[in-house]
């Protein structure tokens, strides 16, 4: 049984760390809230950003003689990384008798809640998204962004406590057309239309068919909108259905509410402002105080970031008056 030295420590963290590497970056690979988020690599604490509001006009040079150029927007918030930080106690001894069958899956389980964390909070942000840039609530019926009044939230009254197929199938159309008629602050009409749906896991087996194959004939007669196909499986929760993307969003806790959102813009609807990406420390020398007193090394992941809401043009929220 060899001895938990300096040099055998050492050598394990150069492994431990690139089993960390790989984890992490293959879940990554297979993160469905990515296509949601628009990265932000910084260096400072706080990140305030200026940049909302849209282009100016093109303008006819050739009647007008001069351009006229416009500031950018004067609205503007601000970002705050957050120490985020996560880990395990791994036994002395699982190292000396060289157990690594037990302690590589608990670190390929730390790169795998490191990718999926951030994910959490993207989830997070629909329920509690605070104000946008311009002061208002993120999700509300009377935004003003320049010249035009913006309401990004639906209510509908369902008759039932999971809406129908039918009933989900009208609310798409609802979003959509909500969205489709949203102003810039120039009072130009966007024109937008949503490719994403964020639902509660309970019915996103409705949602799955109603932004898919609808609702299927008995034979005889008769709508049977609980019979179809059955959700395929993801690792990601994030299922594509036609030109839709149906994202599974289990921090959503009101099965009435949904989420609709424009991401193939030039900004998705969140933010991902990242000072670390998620690195593995690991206190693994024998003559350290918990190596001596508790014979445990200790395994931490540790990040700095951030998430937070852009353009509320880009999401609508479908809200059942009546629950």
């Amino acid at each position: 049984m060899p001895v938990a030295s300096s040099q055998l420590t050492d050598a394990q963290k150069t492994n431990h760390r690139a089993m960390f590497e790989t984890s992490f970056a293959a879940a990554m690979a297979n993160q469905g809230w990515r296509d949601l988020v628009t990265p932000v690599p910084t260096e400072d604490e706080t990140v305030t950003y200026h940049w909302f509001g849209t282009t100016p006009t093109m303008q006819d040079v050739d009647t007008t003689g001069a351009v006229i150029y416009e500031d950018l927007s004067k609205f503007s918030f601000s970002l705050t990384n957050v120490l985020y930080k996560g880990g395990i106690r791994v036994e002395r001894r699982a190292l000396e008798y060289d157990r690594l069958n037990l302690i590589q899956p608990r670190i390929n389980q730390l790169g795998m809640e490191a990718a999926a964390h951030t994910g959490r909070l993207v989830g997070n942000l629909l329920e509690t998204p605070g104000n946008a840039y311009n002061g208002t609530a993120f999700f509300s019926d009377s935004h003003t962004i320049g010249s035009a009044s913006i309401d990004n939230e639906v209510e509908v009254t369902s008759a039932a406590a999971v809406p129908t197929v039918i009933e989900a199938q009208s609310y798409i159309r609802q979003a959509m057309a909500r969205m489709a008629s949203f102003q810039d602050d120039k009072g130009r009409t966007m024109g937008l239309t949503p490719d994403t749906i964020v639902v509660p896991r309970d019915v996103a087996q409705v949602y799955w068919q109603a932004a898919g194959v609808g609702t299927v004939q008995i034979a005889g007669g008769g709508s049977a909108e609980d019979i179809g196909p059955i959700l395929p499986p993801s690792d990601n929760n994030m299922l594509r259905v036609g030109p839709w993307r149906i994202w599974i969003c289990d921090q959503l806790t009101d099965v009435n509410d949904v989420y609709f959102l424009y991401t193939r813009g030039p900004a998705r609807p969140f933010i991902w402002q990242v000072k670390q990406s998620p690195q593995l420390e690991i206190v693994s020398d024998p003559n350290s105080q918990v190596a001596i007193e508790e014979d445990q090394f200790i395994y931490s992941v540790r990040k700095l970031e951030s998430v937070g809401v852009t353009e509320p043009t880009y999401a609508v929220k479908v809200v059942d008056a009546g629950s």
